[in-house]
């Protein structure tokens, strides 16, 4: 099939999703006015998920901390790998901005921009490269076809490319198309090809929902549904989890709690055959000595004890936060070269400098 460098309804322009801040700004950003949206919301779902999964298993065991003495804790072990998506996001005061221009990798047409922060407000950016191929380029045009038939040809088609986030590279796949007269858009973060995120937007009597695949050495591991909804006026982000006999319903929203950064997390489960409810919140904390960070998880079960638990927070973006840190080092010094050269040019000739 022919490559064009964008669909109908994917534009060669720079877009942002919101320019203002606050509660207002977030709801803006999760309205799905565009393909570029839908597909960047997609991206950071479905990178984060396989950052966490199927690199490390569901069920990973990590250090806790409790006041009550249930053991194994479930409850953990399943809002874990959900943590880094929701922190990033929910933390955006100034919302998602997204940017498409030309590709500047030749090996793609296009490239999407698209950044987020995390509770600390630190900024992480994700590049999205790819081509894009019409599903039915050559419609044949007759006497009948109307040009609700060419449109409607024109706006069904898949991406193929990469996902670049610090020094971690995701093959990508995505794909709009019409079923049963609506819409679905699905993309796919993969690391192989048994190893990989799915997802799928849907709209449904006016519901926009994500249904979301962990697949893990070809084997689905969980299946779950993520809906933005607001509440309040507060943009709530809800899902629902499904693995193996256990269920669990979540409710994620981001706070500003006395000048701290939250997630706060609402919970229903059904795990090992019991059921739980109660509320859970969640703050980064920073490491003095070592400058690294991790989370801070304290739990109120409805009908127990409630109890804290610390979590590794290994963001993908640490590399990114590196690389720009040696870009910075580096521009410092060819900072200090250029002084050096713009000082030693105003030297007269034949004459000693000292320093």
């Amino acid at each position: 099939m022919k490559r064009i460098v964008l669909g109908i309804t994917m534009l060669l322009i720079a877009i942002s999703v919101s320019a203002c801040t606050g509660l207002t700004a977030l709801s803006q950003a999760f309205e799905f006015a565009t393909d570029e949206e839908i597909f960047s919301f997609s991206a950071i779902s479905t990178s984060t998920l396989i950052s966490d999964t199927v690199v490390e298993p569901l069920a990973a065991v990590s250090q806790v901390t409790q006041l009550s003495t249930t053991t194994p804790d479930l409850t953990i072990d399943q809002i874990e790998p959900y943590l880094e998506m929701f922190e990033s996001l929910l933390a955006q005061n100034n919302g998602l901005t997204v940017t498409t221009t030309v590709s500047d990798n030749v090996l793609y047409e296009t490239m999407s921009v698209f950044t987020v922060y995390d509770l600390l407000n630190n900024q992480m950016v994700y590049t999205m490269y790819y081509n894009t191929v019409l599903l039915d380029p050559e419609l044949p045009v007759t006497e009948t076809t109307d040009d609700s038939q060419v449109d409607e040809a024109q706006t069904q088609y898949e991406i193929n490319g990469i996902l670049v986030i610090g020094a971690t590279e995701y093959q990508i796949t995505g794909r709009k198309e019409l079923e049963d007269g609506e819409e679905k858009i699905s993309f796919k973060s993969a690391i192989d090809e048994n190893n990989y995120v799915y997802s799928q937007y849907k709209v449904e009597d006016d519901e926009k929902k994500f249904l979301i695949k962990v697949v893990e050495n070809g084997v689905i591991v969980t299946e779950s549904k993520i809906k933005v909804e607001i509440e309040d006026g507060e943009t709530v982000i809800k899902l629902e989890s499904t693995q193996g006999a256990n269920h669990s319903e979540y409710s994620f929203k981001y706070e500003n709690e006395n000048g701290v950064n939250v997630l706060k997390i609402k919970y229903q489960t059904l795990l090992d055959g019991i059921e739980d409810s109660g509320k859970i919140k969640v703050e980064v904390i920073i490491d003095e000595l070592t400058n690294t960070t991790s989370y801070q998880i304290y739990v109120e079960p409805d009908h127990d004890e409630a109890y804290e638990h610390e979590s590794d927070r290994e963001f993908n973006h640490k590399d990114q936060h590196d690389d720009m840190d040696d870009q910075d080092d580096q521009d410092d010094l060819n900072e200090d070269q250029d002084e050096t050269d713009s000082t030693t040019d105003d030297v007269p000739a034949g004459a000693t400098t000292n320093y």
